[in-house]
C-alpha cells in the first residue's frame, strides 16, 4: 500500500469513527483514543482540528477501557467510572462538535 493510499484509509477510518461518536455507537472515550491516534496516520498530527481530541485523550488518559479493565479492582472501576462518566457529560457536546468539524475538514 503507497502512502496515498494509507492515508484515504485513514481518511475513510477517522470518518467512521467521528461518526460513530455522533451516533453514539463507540463510547466517547474510545473514540477520542482513535481519534487521537489515527491523525498520525494521515499526516495531522499538529492539525488544528485535532485539538480538543488531543486535550481530550491526554486528560482521560487514566480511564481504564477494554483489557486494561480486567487487571483493575472492583473499587478502583466504580470510582474511575464514576470520573469518566463525568467527563464524558462534560466535554460531550464539545467532541461532536469537533467530530463535525472533523468530518468536514478531513
Amino acid at each position: 500500500m503507497n502512502e496515498s493510499e494509507e492515508q484515504n484509509n485513514g481518511r475513510q477510518e477517522i470518518h467512521a469513527v467521528a461518526q460513530a461518536i455522533l451516533a453514539g455507537t463507540t463510547h466517547p472515550i474510545d473514540g477520542i483514543r482513535l481519534l487521537s491516534s489515527l491523525r498520525y496516520k494521515i499526516g495531522q498530527e499538529d492539525s488544528e482540528v485535532f485539538y480538543l481530541i488531543v486535550a481530550l485523550d491526554s486528560d482521560s488518559d487514566t480511564f481504564p477501557r477494554g483489557d486494561f479493565r480486567d487487571e483493575c479492582s472492583p473499587a478502583y472501576l466504580v470510582r474511575k467510572d464514576k470520573e469518566m462518566d463525568e467527563f464524558v457529560s462534560l466535554y460531550l457536546n464539545d467532541l461532536h462538535k469537533a467530530c463535525r468539524e472533523i468530518l468536514d475538514s478531513i
